[in-house]
This record gives C-alpha cells, sequence and structure tokens, in this order.
C-alpha cells in the first residue's frame, strides 16, 4: 500500500506484546476532503487501528501513513475555533505569569503550530516565538502574519539548528504527540531544546490518567475497576501517562477498591429512562449476559433505529448491526451511506416497508416510548416497551 507502513514494535519500549482493541477498517485521512470531480476517482484510505501495548500501556496507532502525505498540505486551521483561540489566550498567560514574565528575553518554540493561533498570543505578551509547521500553506500563512515559522517536521536535526542561535525558554505542543512516528526522536530533540532550564508544556495524553480523572470527578469506583481490569503487567504497575510516573496515590485508592468490590465488573439491570433504554444482565465471568433495548429515535444521533435489540452473550455481540455506515461512497449523505441509518439496517421492526422519523428530521424530531413492565427477580428478568409515535 503506498504511503502506508505497518509498524510491529510499541512505539516507546519496542516490546513485541501488542493487543488490537479498536478496529475502524480502512478510512480517509482526516481532513482529506475531495472536490465533486473526484467522487468517482480512487480515494486514499488507510486501516485505521488502535493498539494498547502491555509492557508499557501504550495506546498506540501502528498503522503508519506517511507524513509528507498527511502534512505537506492540512487543511485544518486552528483559527477557525473560536473556543480554541480563546483557550490559547488564557494558556498563553498562565504560561507568561508562571514562567517567562521575570524572563528578559523570553522564546517560545511551538512544535506542530498550525496557523501559529498560539503563537501571537504570546507574541502579545512580547514573547520572541518560533514556530514549526510541516504543512508549507499553514507555514506560509504565519510567516505571512509574522509569526517566525520554520517549514519543517520537528526532529532532532531541527532542535540542533535551533539551539546553533538560541535556546528557548519554553516549548509547547499541542495535540501533535499522536501525530508524530518516531517518539524517540522527539524526546531526544525536546530534551535538547530545553537544556538544563527550559520548560516543556506537553498535554498528557493516557487512558488510564484519563479513568482516573474521570474517576475524580464522578466519584464512580467501577472506573477504577476497569482501570484494574485494563492493566494486566505481572507486578500490578498501573501505566499512567507518557510523561509521568505512576502517583503512589493512585495505585493505593486503585487496590482499595479492588480489595473492597472485587476485580471483575459486574453488570447492572438498569431502566435509563432519561436515555430510554433498558438493560437487564444475568451470569459472571464466561457466563454473563446482558439484553438491551433502544427506545426512541432522532435527535441528534439521526439514526432510525428506535426499538432496537442488543444481545450480549458468550463473549459475543449476537445481535450486532450495520451502525455508524463507511463514507468511502463520497459522504455522509450519499443514498448509499444514508441507507445505513435506515430502520432496516438496524435490529428494529419495519411496519409497512417505511422508515422511522429521525435521520432526515431535526434534531429535535425524537419519538420516544416507555417501559410498560419491568421485571428484575434472581430467577428471571425481563421488561416490555411501547412506542406507538415510533411508526
Amino acid at each position: 500500500m503506498k504511503n502506508y507502513t505497518l509498524e510491529k514494535r510499541c512505539r516507546i519500549c519496542s516490546g513485541e506484546n501488542l493487543r488490537l482493541i479498536l478496529d475502524l477498517g480502512i478510512q480517509p485521512p482526516a481532513n482529506s476532503l475531495i472536490e465533486k470531480n473526484q467522487l468517482n476517482s480512487n480515494e486514499s484510505k488507510f486501516p485505521l487501528r488502535l493498539f494498547w501495548c502491555s509492557d508499557c500501556f501504550l495506546v498506540q496507532l501502528l498503522d503508519i501513513v506517511s507524513k509528507e502525505h498527511l502534512f505537506q498540505h492540512y487543511l485544518y486551521m486552528t483559527s477557525a475555533s473560536k473556543p480554541i483561540v480563546s483557550h490559547f489566550g488564557k494558556y498563553a498567560k498562565s504560561i507568561f505569569d508562571e514562567f517567562l514574565k521575570n524572563d528578559t528575553n523570553p522564546f517560545v518554540v511551538e512544535i506542530g503550530s498550525n496557523d501559529g493561533s498560539l503563537l501571537k498570543e504570546f507574541k502579545k505578551l512580547g514573547v520572541s516565538v518560533l514556530g514549526i509547521e510541516p504543512a508549507s500553506n499553514l507555514a506560509k500563512l504565519s510567516n505571512d502574519l509574522n509569526i517566525d515559522t520554520l517549514n519543517e517536521f520537528f526532529s532532532l536535526e531541527i532542535a540542533k539548528q535551533i539551539t546553533e542561535s538560541k535556546t528557548p525558554s519554553v516549548i509547547v505542543a499541542n495535540n501533535v504527540i499522536g501525530h508524530i512516528e518516531n517518539l524517540h526522536n522527539l524526546m531526544d530533540g525536546i530534551k535538547l531544546l530545553i537544556g538544563k532550564s527550559g520548560v516543556s508544556s506537553i498535554p498528557r495524553a493516557s487512558a488510564f490518567h484519563f479513568l482516573w480523572e474521570m474517576y475524580r470527578l464522578s466519584g464512580d469506583e467501577e472506573l477504577l475497576q476497569l482501570m484494574h481490569c485494563a492493566n494486566d503487567h505481572p507486578e500490578g504497575k498501573i501505566g499512567f501517562g507518557l510523561l509521568a510516573e505512576t502517583g503512589a496515590e493512585v495505585k493505593q485508592v486503585v487496590d482499595r477498591v479492588v480489595n473492597e468490590r472485587g476485580a471483575s465488573l459486574r453488570g447492572k439491570c438498569s431502566d435509563k429512562t432519561e436515555w430510554h433504554l433498558s438493560i437487564v444482565h444475568s451470569g459472571e465471568d464466561e457466563n454473563e449476559r446482558a439484553l438491551w433495548l433502544d427506545y426512541d429515535v432522532g435527535g441528534s444521533h439521526r439514526h432510525s433505529d428506535g426499538m432496537n435489540l442488543g444481545l450480549y452473550a458468550f463473549g459475543l455481540d449476537l445481535l450486532p448491526d450495520f451502525g455508524y455506515p463507511p463514507t468511502g461512497f463520497g459522504g455522509h449523505l450519499t443514498l448509499q451511506a444514508l441507507w445505513y441509518t435506515h430502520t432496516a439496517a438496524h435490529n428494529s421492526v419495519i411496519i409497512d416497508d417505511k422508515c422511522q422519523p429521525g435521520p432526515r428530521g431535526s434534531k429535535s424530531n425524537l419519538a420516544a416510548g416507555e417501559t410498560t413492565l419491568w421485571m428484575e427477580e434472581s430467577w428471571v428478568k425481563g421488561f416490555r416497551n411501547n412506542a406507538p409515535d415510533m411508526y
């Protein structure tokens, strides 16, 4: 496959114990929008799969698309999002107040600077800036706005070139780590740039950290059980982030919850009336079973899948439906793609060959049913739902 390679070792620890945890099939690159006259042409598509390393816990992509193919000309522009621009203003002020205000000659380097929206905020504070941006169209735009930008892919060699003239006070990189193939070269370059007194500001990317923060916000101890279930390290270590050590207090809390509640998550029977979703569970471990019914249609979901049944048993989804469509037909609004939102594409009842309301209506077009019977006994569980407005 052109412009594509499959990495067979972990991109951090080089381990080979890699587990496929999510497969989204063959997809075109994000933002690679095509013109109308290209609809009948072959579109570049690549595998999109998420892997997990059981040695160092890194969640990563191993299907590597050529960086030149992805980023030489990039359509997404940070300045198109007002909330992000507003956030960058506050972000730059926070970095300035904490690390730069007492620096007589502050200098900030951003890796993957896009159209220079963040560096523009630093310039307002009197900071010298340099962007490193591989997309030629975005680098030109930034330079035209007097935001000094190198049209290069960041690497150790680029870091050496920068430090020949000046050492940065702060390195920033937002939403860029996951786009870089050689992570060791990246970190070597950042280490050289910050020297002995510099600072790097890089958002942490960790599924474990996400679950921990969700637990802190919600108090839901099942999130900690999920952390434990997802962690099969023989020493019981918990991977907590690319650049962060696991806090002893995190492991202590997780161990307490596992000791009190057990290591396995137990499914609960529940009628989620606010979501119009009924779920019943039974059995444990390899004998676990679940049955659910979604009894609404329309709204922002835009699928005509009301009264949609699901069944899980024997470790399998026994009633899979087509769900979300591939968009290789030319977009979400083609007849082929719209078929996937039709009632016939889901595990639902069709009456008089008609599709339920929903996918072509407004977001407020919601037809919801109600639960008319609920049984939850030790020997039998069940429910009944009624939705006359759905047909």
